[in-house]
This record gives structure tokens, C-alpha cells and sequence, in this order.
């Protein structure tokens, strides 16, 4: 009898047992004993916290910090900022900036005595609540130059105001002519005279 290589027959076994139906008789019972016996399987589960990070991020906005802003020296100001804590340090200097009429160069906002880099994000500098309280300097440079351009912008405005009331030699013109006849020219020149006395001191 000649012998084939267990592969070979292998190969044939599985091939048999393709083309063979299987059947079953109506009262056959499946031994389960012979099926051997399996440990549970255990699946494992992902730490709730690390769930709740991730529906977290995923479906909720940014949140948003309350910043104070105070100024340590002239000019003075006190600026509240509510912005999104993935915002940056430039960010909010841009805004405090803005609110207080001053270059953002010459700003520098300290916390805990310290100055902030620009590149460090709100949530560095927030407690648990979202809330920050941060001191601002400003350069001297800076503060003289407001104190001019506010200088220069009274004098400007002083300047229009003159301009705006100054009256002409036309309008006294008018009024002499009306103060004459109404009580007569040497009780008018009087009575003008003391009007442009009066209007000359009040400017």
C-alpha cells in the first residue's frame, strides 16, 4: 500500500469535507462537555475620566476666562477681559491695549511680579474658576507721549473753540447800528463798549 505525506492528505481530507453536506437527525443533541471548557472573556473598559475628555472636547466650546487687568503706575486703568482660555498672552495684551489708548510695545502684563510671554496661552495663567488677576506696565516712553498727544489734542480743541465764536467787526457793525436806534448813538457807543469789554474777558 503506498504512503502519502501528511499534507497531501490534508489537503484531501478538507476537500471531502467541502463537498459533503452535513446532516443532522432530528433529536441529535450537541454533546457540550466534549466542546471543552473557556474562561470568561473580560473586555476592558476605558477609564471614565479619559470618556468624559473625550465627548468633552469634542462637543463643547472653548472655555472662557475673566482676566483683570491693573495698571502699576500712570496711566491708570483697570480693564476687565473675558476671552477663550486657548487664546493667547498677545491676544489679550492686544485687547488690553486697545481698551486703554496705549501701543501694545509698550506693554507688559506681570503675574505674580513676573513678566507673561506672549506665545504662553490663558490657561496657564488662570486658577480652577477661569479667573486671573494680572498687572500691567507701561513704558515711560509711552506715558509721556500720551500725556502729549492729550496736550496737543486740548490745544487743538481750545484753537476750533475760539475760532467758532470769534464775532467780526460786520456783527458789532450790526449791533451798533441796533443799540443806536433804539436809545440813541451816545448811549449805544456806551452800552457796545461794555459788550466788547465783557465778550473780550470771557474768552
Amino acid at each position: 500500500m503506498a504512503s502519502i505525506d501528511e499534507t497531501t492528505f490534508a489537503k484531501a481530507y478538507l476537500h471531502l469535507l467541502s463537498d459533503k453536506q452535513i446532516e443532522y437527525q432530528d433529536d441529535f443533541v450537541m454533546n457540550t462537555k466534549s466542546l471543552g471548557q473557556r474562561g470568561p472573556i473580560i473586555l476592558l473598559k476605558m477609564p471614565t475620566d479619559k470618556l468624559h475628555m473625550l465627548s468633552s472636547s469634542e462637543s463643547q466650546e472653548p472655555a472662557t476666562a475673566s482676566i483683570t487687568v491693573k495698571s502699576l503706575r500712570p496711566p491708570k486703568f483697570s480693564i476687565q477681559v473675558e476671552m477663550p482660555v486657548t487664546e493667547t498672552i498677545f491676544s489679550l495684551k492686544t485687547q488690553v491695549a486697545a481698551d486703554a489708548h496705549i501701543s501694545i510695545e509698550s506693554l507688559k502684563l506681570l503675574s505674580k511680579g513676573k513678566v507673561i510671554s506672549d506665545a504662553r496661552s490663558i490657561e496657564d495663567i488662570v486658577d480652577q474658576d477661569g479667573k486671573a488677576s494680572l498687572m500691567a506696565m507701561v513704558s515711560a516712553g509711552q506715558t509721556d507721549q500720551s500725556l502729549s498727544n492729550a496736550a496737543e489734542g486740548n490745544a487743538k480743541s481750545k484753537t476750533t473753540s475760539e475760532t467758532d465764536t470769534e464775532i467780526d467787526e460786520t456783527v458789532w457793525g450790526t449791533i451798533a447800528t441796533a443799540l443806536v436806534a433804539k436809545v440813541g448813538k451816545t448811549k449805544g457807543d456806551r452800552v457796545l463798549e461794555r459788550l466788547r469789554k465783557g465778550y473780550t474777558l470771557a474768552r
